[in-house]
C-alpha cells in the first residue's frame, strides 16, 4: 500500500467518522440525557414550593382578622372567634401549636354550651348532658 492510498483511506475514515458522530449528536433525544429529567423535576419542585409559599402567605395574612377582631363584632359576639382565628393564623405561620388553638376552641364551645344551659329550664340535666358529651 502506498502513502497516497494510506492518506486517502485515513481521510475517508476521518470524514465518515466525523459525519457519523455529528449525525448521532443531532439525532439524540433530549430525554436520553439524565440531566434533562433532573432539571424537569427541579422545576416542578420549585413550582410546588412557590405555590405552597403563596398559600401559606395567604393563610397568615392579618387582613383576615379585620372583621372578627373588629370592635363592633367583638362587642356583640365576644373575643373568642378573634382569639381562635389569630391562633390559627399563627399555627399556619409556624408560630403557635395546634393544641393551643384546640384549647381556645374548647373554651369557646364550653362557653356556648354554658350559655345554652342557662336558658334551659332543667339546668342540672343540661350540664350533665354536656359533661357526658364532652
Amino acid at each position: 500500500m502506498s502513502i497516497i492510498q494510506a492518506l486517502a483511506l485515513g481521510a475517508f475514515g476521518g470524514v465518515f467518522t466525523t459525519i457519523g458522530v455529528v449525525h448521532w449528536i443531532h439525532n439524540r433525544q433530549p430525554e436520553a440525557d439524565p440531566n434533562v429529567g433532573l432539571a424537569n423535576q427541579i422545576g416542578d419542585l420549585r413550582t410546588a414550593i412557590e405555590e405552597r409559599t403563596k398559600v401559606q402567605t395567604n393563610l397568615t395574612a392579618t387582613d383576615l382578622l379585620t372583621v372578627a377582631c373588629g370592635a363592633d363584632y367583638m362587642a356583640s359576639n365576644g373575643a373568642m372567634l378573634c382569639r381562635e382565628m389569630f391562633c390559627r393564623l399563627q399555627t399556619n405561620g409556624s408560630g403557635a401549636a395546634q393544641s393551643e388553638c384546640e384549647e381556645i376552641s374548647n373554651v369557646s364551645n364550653s362557653l356556648a354550651a354554658f350559655d345554652a344551659c342557662t336558658k334551659h329550664t332543667n339546668y342540672d340535666a343540661c350540664i350533665q348532658y354536656i359533661k357526658t358529651r364532652k
